[in-house]
């Protein structure tokens, strides 16, 4: 088998897809940007859905929410072919995705609300994504603040405020 079969597959498919959405925005996306896509898409699908995409446990860490996993799951695309080993190897720098993905957990709300955390993100830099992710609910219930003491305490997502989806009212 191809990849890292220990992986949630719905997860690996989220993390494509975002891979995906920042390309397609001319922009190139690290681990750091990931993670913050990745728990941004989990918050604002819970937000509507009361369920978050991906399986990942989200704990606060000194950067804002983070999990190990995402390693692994950057490392992914690169086994899977669209994206460069050195570009994974060297976590600094960005990438450009130049493969087709096929993304088939994800449903249609859920890849909408990926495509608007990314349009959302994907031009804001690291300080910026930082103060946005601890805005989020989660990160405010246990009281966490940048450049704080990150004790990885495990986040809690029933802290977020439900809403319905509606008509636009653009």
């Amino acid at each position: 088998m191809f990849g890292w079969p220990t992986l949630d597959a719905k997860t690996r498919d989220l993390a494509r897809y975002i891979y995906i959405q920042f390309t397609e925005n001319n922009a190139t996306c690290d681990t750091f940007q990931l993670a913050k896509a990745m728990y941004l898409a989990d918050v604002a699908c819970y937000r509507y859905t009361g369920k978050k995409i991906s399986n990942i446990q989200w704990r606060w860490w000194p950067n804002g929410p983070f999990d190990p996993s995402v390693y692994d799951y950057r490392k992914d695309c690169s086994y899977s072919g669209f994206l460069d080993s050195q570009e994974v190897a060297d976590s600094k720098h960005g990438h450009k995705c130049v493969a087709y993905v096929k993304i088939d957990l994800l449903s249609d709300i859920e890849a909408a609300f990926v495509k608007k955390v990314v349009n959302k993100i994907y031009n804001i830099d690291f300080n910026e994504l930082t103060k946005v992710a601890y805005s989020t609910e989660p990160m405010k219930k246990i009281g966490a603040k940048p450049n704080g003491n990150a004790n990885k305490q495990l986040l809690d997502f029933s802290t977020i405020t439900q809403k319905t989806l509606g008509p636009s009212n653009s």
